[in-house]
């Protein structure tokens, strides 16, 4: 099991990627600790990054079908 404290949820990544007025800093500061620390230290899920996908995609007005999405 993953220690709390060391996941990252969905929440953080879209906070970080959609810049959301309250929490898009703080996102972007945790991802770039994440991005620093030693490789294991945190962990998400494949669920997570498919959640991300759907999020954006919708956001976005597109299908995950599209392969263009992710360009």
């Amino acid at each position: 099991m993953v220690n709390p404290e060391s996941y990252i949820d969905t929440n953080v990544f879209i906070y970080w990627l959609g810049k959301h007025p309250a929490y898009g800093e703080k996102a972007r500061q945790w991802i770039k600790r994440v991005g620093e620390a030693p490789r294991g230290k945190y962990a998400t899920s494949s669920l997570t990054i498919y959640r991300i996908l759907m999020i954006v995609a919708g956001l976005a007005g597109r299908d995950l079908k599209d392969q263009r999405l992710v360009e």
